[in-house]
């Protein structure tokens, strides 16, 4: 949904008054609130969130991301349409999504490997067919 926003606002771009510089940064600030819901289940300050996605990043990549993410902070404060930024929406939303999908499966493979140690069996105290 958020990558459709980014979308429209570039389409709309041209014409000022709709200010579609909002759009792409409510865009962008929402996939990270909800890839970070779908990576840590938590609900923390966009600032913290930022700092984790730059480090889902690959080294290489991290520099380019920071500077991404600072020009985002600074037009959130003081929204310009800025073309460049506008045209680098889609693709960082694209990043933010794929990202936390990548890190999600790692968690549940770690989590997956050590589920299947053995452990003591729970037996359960209903017995099946249940009766009343």
């Amino acid at each position: 949904m958020n990558l459709f926003i980014s979308f429209f606002a570039l389409l709309i771009g041209p014409n000022k008054e709709l200010n579609s510089i909002k759009y792409q940064l409510e865009a962008i600030k929402w996939s990270l609130k909800a890839s970070n819901y779908y990576c840590y289940e938590d609900a923390k300050a966009l600032d913290k969130i930022i700092e984790r996605f730059i480090s889902f990043e690959s080294p290489k990549k991290q520099a380019k991301a920071e500077r991404f993410y600072s020009k985002f902070l600074e037009l959130r404060k003081n929204p310009i349409n800025d073309l460049k930024f506008m045209i680098f929406c889609p693709l960082r939303i694209l990043r933010i999504h794929i990202n936390a999908i990548i890190f999600r499966k790692l968690i549940k493979r770690k989590v997956s490997r050590k589920s299947s140690l053995p452990k003591d069996q729970i037996i359960d105290k209903r017995s099946f067919p249940l009766t009343y």
